[in-house]
């Protein structure tokens, strides 16, 4: 189902972790499968300030007459430090551009064709101030839970399977190659969602060209790799169907004044 997206720009301080809804947790590869140890990582390559990771939801019990609407989407980005003991990073007006779409073909072409279609949804979310206080000047991950319930940005999935999320990042408005999505780089069975599934690998604007096309797929030689996302929604009839349900329950009420 195609529909008509806009990019909406939020204003507000993103929550740090948790939900605030109590949708199911359909997608969740903030954990692994049989996790015996949490994994936290990025590309060294560059550019990876857009990127993108594909994977399947919790099926739902009727796909043909439900959707997912989404109240809460949870991110986690890998976060530069400085590379000295007690020196703080600060990166001042930080954005995050999250598309996410209801379909993904890994074998998408020609060249320069996106392996992702039908946008759903389109937001620019303000994080603001991301201060990096590693004390050892490391790398730190940060857990970004974005709330599309309160700020009225609540979209459909069609089913959820082999959907795709797009994430891109500026500081200032200017690509910054110092942040980027978090990984898992996992061996065996912790290196995939403890919720829902996804192939291993995910993907990076290589060509800066700003679209995420077949030649952008990249892995973890010997493990499996996914981004971090965490998806929350509920089960809703789908549009047609609650017009249909409101069609026909008019139509009762009218047949029961006529018979009155």
């Amino acid at each position: 189902m195609m529909r008509s997206i806009v990019c909406f720009f939020v204003g507000v301080i993103v929550l740090f972790s948790g939900t605030t809804t109590n949708a199911d947790l359909i997608y969740n590869s903030f954990e692994g499968l049989n996790q015996t140890t949490n994994s936290f990582t990025t590309t060294g390559s560059t550019p990876r300030n857009y990127m993108a990771d594909e994977m399947s939801t919790l099926a739902l019990a009727d796909p043909a007459n439900l959707d997912w609407l989404v109240d809460n989407l949870g991110i986690r980005l890998f976060v530069s430090g400085s590379g000295v003991a007690g020196q703080n990073v600060v990166y001042n007006d930080v954005t995050m551009r999250v598309r996410v779409y209801n379909d993904w073909d890994g074998s998408a072409l020609p060249a320069g064709t996106s392996v992702f279609s039908d946008q759903v949804s389109d937001v620019i979310w303000n994080l603001g101030t991301v201060t990096n206080n590693s004390a050892t000047g490391g790398a730190q991950a940060f857990t970004f839970s974005l709330d599309y319930l309160s700020n009225g940005l609540q979209f459909r999935l069609d089913d959820g399977q082999n959907m795709g999320i797009a994430v891109e990042l500026l500081v200032g408005g200017v690509a910054d190659q110092r942040l980027a999505l978090l990984l898992r780089n996992l061996v065996g069975d912790p290196g995939f969602p403890a919720i829902g599934t996804s192939p291993n690998g995910w993907y990076r604007d290589s060509d800066a060209d700003g679209i995420i096309e077949t030649s952008d797929r990249r892995i973890f030689a010997g493990t499996n790799s996914n981004a971090h996302f965490q998806i929350n929604a509920t089960a809703v009839p789908e549009p047609g169907m609650t017009v249909l349900a409101l069609a026909m329950a008019a139509g009762m009420l009218i047949r029961r004044h006529r018979c009155a």
